[in-house]
């Protein structure tokens, strides 16, 4: 899929629903796996009843039933969280924008926007200092803008 299908207004914005794609995407993942969990052991005996409250195969339906539901909206999310990643590793992990600015720009932007983490952290994880990330950030989706999101993605100096 393409980042033109996305819609997105400008890198931010990418971002920005890149961001809420990951959150969404693993929200769902984790009520899935409560659900399972909740599930109990395989095989654990339980009511042989034919569907009452004590089947424990009600909270397996509906654990699945809520997966089914979801299903499509998961796979959009990792679509988005993927085009994302393009934009800044390159499609084959050889481009994009490390390739362009510099490993550092691309892991600013994806710690804080794909990871969402605090300044803090992501000034931790690239070495640099919580301002430094900012200003890096800001270079980085003005950088984007500028060159073009399939064109940087591509690792592609279009400017």
């Amino acid at each position: 899929m393409g980042l033109e299908s996305f819609e997105c207004r400008d890198a931010r914005e990418l971002f920005e629903c890149a961001r809420d794609a990951a959150r969404d995407a693993e929200s769902k993942l984790r009520i899935l796996k409560a659900m399972e969990a909740a599930e109990g052991p395989r095989g654990s005996g339980g009511s042989t009843g034919g569907g009452g409250a004590s089947d424990p195969m009600v909270r397996v339906d509906e654990r699945i039933v809520r997966e089914q539901g979801w299903a499509k909206r998961i796979e959009e999310d990792y679509e988005l969280v993927d085009a994302a990643c393009a934009v800044l590793y390159g499609r084959d992990f050889r481009g994009g924008l490390d390739k362009l600015l510099g490993t550092a720009y691309a892991d600013v932007l994806y710690f804080r926007y794909l990871a969402y983490e605090s300044w803090d952290t992501v000034a931790e994880r690239v070495g640099y200092s919580p301002g430094h990330c900012r200003k890096m950030q800001h270079i980085a989706l003005d950088f984007i803008d500028s060159n073009g999101i399939e064109e940087t993605a591509e690792g592609i100096a279009a400017i």
